[in-house]
């Protein structure tokens, strides 16, 4: 009975010392290209992937983005490329950009009214900065499988998880020329404008970091990764409490042969153990 006792103890300090396993989830956007090919494409030069200098400001409702959860944490995206290559694996040559930044905000505008801001920061409210510094994309890391649309890359991770508070997504990217060979990433334009959008929209300049977009242009197919707040659960620490009770087994093993030799001499004594 001591030793289940012990046993049970030992249990319930294991038990303390387990943490949950988060899986990530993902969301295509728009949502209708999941399974899908955009409409469009975008060039070598231009884009999330172009090798030129760039800034992409996208805009996507809070209706394509109803899976996820407010309170989650995005933690990074992908792109695809265009099902119209021809059939092998690209980048030829592994793509580096010695700038590469993403923030994401809250949207401060709504979609028609986004149409006509060229304002960077004024589209933006509480922007989080989530990546910058240098970013490379490997060598053949993509596929064009000569499929009706291709799988997603690899992923570009955040620094730093942006936390979604609800409602609509600025979406910015910018970055500096890029070594390597550049190729085209799947794009959709359906229902795009500066003034019909309904779900998303790009605004977009030729310069990297730019205070001002005044290019409307169609929006890369994406896929935003993300998972609760806590999406890698760290090894905890031990506390106070829990050193304590690993300590003790030894001493709890002890006591407890103590005790029942203790019982033994007694009972060869004729008395009874209290």
């Amino acid at each position: 009975m001591r030793f289940k006792r012990l046993k049970l103890l030992m249990g319930v300090v294991g038990l303390s010392l387990v943490s949950p396993v988060q899986y990530a989830s993902t969301l295509t956007l728009p949502n209708s290209a999941q399974f899908a090919e955009g409409a469009t494409s975008s060039s070598t030069t231009a884009g999330v992937l172009g090798t030129g200098n760039f800034t992409n400001q996208f805009f996507y409702t809070s209706a394509l983005l109803s899976s996820i959860p407010v309170g989650y944490e995005i933690t990074g995206f992908r792109v695809r490329a265009d099902a119209g290559l021809a059939t092998g694996t690209y980048p030829s040559a592994a793509l580096h950009w010695n700038n590469y930044d993403v923030t994401l905000a809250e949207a401060a505008v709504s979609i028609t009214a986004f149409g006509s801001s060229s304002n960077v920061a004024a589209n933006m409210l509480n922007p989080q900065q989530v990546l910058s510094g240098a970013l490379d994309i490997a060598v053949n890391s993509f596929t064009d499988s000569a499929a009706s649309f291709n799988p997603f890359g690899p992923l570009i991770s955040f620094t730093t998880p942006y936390l979604y508070q609800g409602g609509d997504l600025i979406f910015l990217v910018s970055h500096g020329t890029a070594t390597g060979t550049g190729f085209n990433v799947d794009a959709s334009n359906t229902g795009f404008g500066y003034t019909n959008s309904s779900e998303f929209a790009q605004r977009i300049a030729t310069s990297c970091n730019a205070t001002t977009v005044n290019t409307t242009s169609a929006a890369p197919v994406i896929q935003l990764e993300f998972g609760p707040h806590t999406t890698t659960a760290p090894v905890p620490e031990l506390d106070t409490l829990t050193l304590f009770l690993i300590g003790s087994f030894p001493l709890i093993a002890r006591a407890a042969r103590t005790r029942r030799q203790y019982a033994r001499s007694l009972a060869m004594l004729g008395n009874t153990y209290p």
